[in-house]
């Protein structure tokens, strides 16, 4: 359930907000301000960072007009807030409070306490409406997944709407508006009906996150609308062969909801359905790369643009003779070094950690593969272990030949999209992915292993005399 608790003081800044906080559990550790930069992907980037003072103090003055969603970083405990313009915020980040075990996540959430000068904070009023729809949710549960709940939502949304005549804050108001929406979505609802009353007529609230999550849930799967044959084979012709989003509009407009649409909202509904199609073997990923790329040059939407080259980063991501994103990590000898530095051999890069039953199994047949390939590969097992200790003691107990080391959670999640271990990447020697993901040492990488050993030995007795190339080296 979520945690805030809120109290007023000061007066308004003229421009932007200055944000004071206090966490003396994090005294000279790094904190950081992310501001999500949209809703649809949910990226965010960094504005800001400091140290934590000996009394456990920080200070931002960020400048900004307008309301966006911030997240304060404290390792890997994450505590999220909305931030309103021309406003003085003190907030207190309570220490981490949540499972003992370890958990594969890539962040923590803390609790705030929040104290905002003026008016009523957002934050306030949004925790107030969120716990509304999460106790109307539990209550009303099995009527809402047996889609009888038509009635009952539509007294919720009655007494929600007389609420929100008196609210002062559009964006507020807006939030709920969405998130009623998103609610109406369980039920059999009328989907002319949600366009006349939610997207018709109505402008993109691109930074309103609720929003977001509504038309991303409205126009899910949106090709659906195409399986007639030949509106099916042009759509696959728009995408494969012309690479053109006008043949691609043209497809859509056959469908009357896409004709109700603005401008705006018609491309906004042709990017994310290209991007969320690009894992699809129905279409051509070039094609779709090449697609999102054009509309991030034509696009007349500055927060399209935004969005897009959010798309086009993710779309690259981890791609196969793409760069490996490097990263720096401690071994268990206590050297920092990075994946730069093995540069020179293949790296079997490995993401586990020690309460990983099938990290650890798979280790043992890591074992066997190791003395085979070790001329040709490097292998590297970095533990995403809350602690380090943990990782440190499993590896003592073992010994294991190969490179160990750990680094924290929040990196290689980014970097490297860690969702599930064990999960291995194959890197070149230039430092280009190879396999990404690779197959397990169950797997059959070894017969990618073999063929790595096999090329290196031909290279390198090529260039030698035949009289010094040993039988079987040719």
């Amino acid at each position: 359930m979520r945690w805030l608790v809120l109290f007023f003081l000061s007066p308004f800044l003229s421009f932007g907000f200055n944000l004071t906080g206090t966490a003396e559990w994090a005294i000279n550790q790094k904190v950081v301000l992310e501001q999500y930069q949209e809703y649809f992907l949910y990226t965010s980037k960094k504005i800001d960072e400091q140290i934590i003072d000996a009394n456990g103090k920080f200070d931002f003055q960020i400048p900004t007009e307008e309301i966006f969603k911030y997240r304060i970083i404290i390792g890997d405990k994450v505590g999220e807030l909305y931030l309103e313009p021309t406003a003085e915020y003190n907030i207190t980040i309570r220490p981490y409070n949540g499972p003992v075990a370890p958990i594969l996540s890539k962040e923590k959430i803390v609790g705030l306490e929040i104290e905002k000068d003026g008016a009523l904070s957002i934050n306030n009023k949004i925790e107030e409406y969120n716990l509304q729809f999460d106790q109307f949710i539990q209550t009303n549960a099995a009527a809402i997944v047996q889609k009888r709940a038509n009635s009952i939502i539509q007294t919720f949304k009655e007494k929600l709407n007389e609420k929100l005549i008196s609210e002062p804050s559009p964006f507020v108001v807006n939030y709920v508006k969405y998130s009623m929406a998103q609610l109406e979505m369980t039920t059999n609802y009328s989907r002319q009906e949600m366009m006349d009353e939610y997207i018709k007529g109505a402008p993109v609230l691109f930074y309103n996150p609720q929003y977001a999550t509504f038309f991303n849930n409205m126009f899910t799967e949106f090709i659906r609308f195409f399986a007639a044959n030949e509106i099916s084979t042009q759509l696959n012709k728009s995408v494969n062969f012309f690479q053109s989003v006008d043949s691609l509009k043209n497809v859509f407009e056959t469908n009357i909801y896409f004709r109700q649409l603005n401008d705006q909202q018609k491309e906004l509904l042709i990017i994310n359905e290209l991007y969320f199609q690009k894992d699809n073997n129905r279409f051509k990923k070039q094609s779709i790369n090449r697609m999102l790329d054009d509309m991030a040059e034509d696009t007349k939407f500055e927060d399209h643009k935004l969005l897009l080259t959010e798309m086009l980063k993710k779309f690259e991501m981890l791609n196969p003779n793409t760069l490996a994103p490097n990263f720096y990590f401690t071994d268990f000898e206590g050297n920092k070094k990075s994946l730069a530095d093995l540069k020179g051999k293949y790296v079997y890069l490995d993401f586990w950690a020690s309460w990983c039953r099938p990290c650890i199994e798979e280790m043992q047949v890591m074992n066997d593969l190791y003395p085979k390939y070790k001329d040709q590969i490097e292998f590297l097992s970095i533990s995403i272990d809350e602690r380090a200790s943990r990782a440190q003691r499993f590896y003592k107990k073992n010994n294991y030949p190969w490179i160990f080391g750990h680094v924290e959670v929040n990196d290689v999640k980014d970097l490297y999209d860690v969702r599930i271990i064990p999960i291995y990447y194959l890197i070149d020697p230039e430092g280009f992915l190879v396999k990404s993901p690779a197959a397990r040492p169950t797997g059959e990488i070894e017969r990618v292993f073999y063929n790595i050993k096999k090329n290196a030995l031909q290279q390198n007795t090529k260039d030698l005399p035949s009289w010094k190339i040993k039988p079987g080296k040719k």
